[in-house]
């Protein structure tokens, strides 16, 4: 039996995971626990790797500094906006989930965890 919640990764990628916190009964709650796969089997050199990574880290970084900075929020929506209207934004979805109401409760199924390491985003803070 196929689990439709499974997604193969090339060894070159480095994902940005997206966890949202949520509590049971009231939904999501506004944190989010952002979270690095990288693969054992990377075919990048360790220059080409560390710069992929480096970008990684800086994308997933965003939300914090917009949490810190307003108008830089206000100004990569307006970018964003402006970015999906005109169909500029690259890549390919991979998977269409159903529309469902926000006020619905459902229960997904659990991911089937691949082999990669877990780095969190935490890790990268400044103390």
């Amino acid at each position: 039996m196929q689990n439709d919640n499974t997604i193969t990764f090339d060894d070159e990628e480095i994902i940005i995971r997206l966890k949202p916190e949520i509590l049971e009964g009231h939904g999501w709650t506004g944190d989010l626990s952002i979270n690095f796969e990288v693969f054992d089997n990377n075919p990048l050199n360790n220059e080409q790797y560390l710069a992929v990574f480096k970008l990684a880290k800086m994308m997933a970084s965003l939300p914090l500094f917009m949490e810190k900075d307003n108008q830089l929020m206000e100004r990569v929506g307006v970018l964003y906006d402006q970015i999906e209207s005109e169909d500029q934004i690259s890549g390919v979805v991979t998977g269409v989930r159903p529309p469902v109401k926000a006020s619905s409760s459902e229960k997904k199924p659990k991911s089937v965890k691949r082999k990669g390491k877990v780095i969190n985003i935490k890790d990268f803070k400044r103390k």
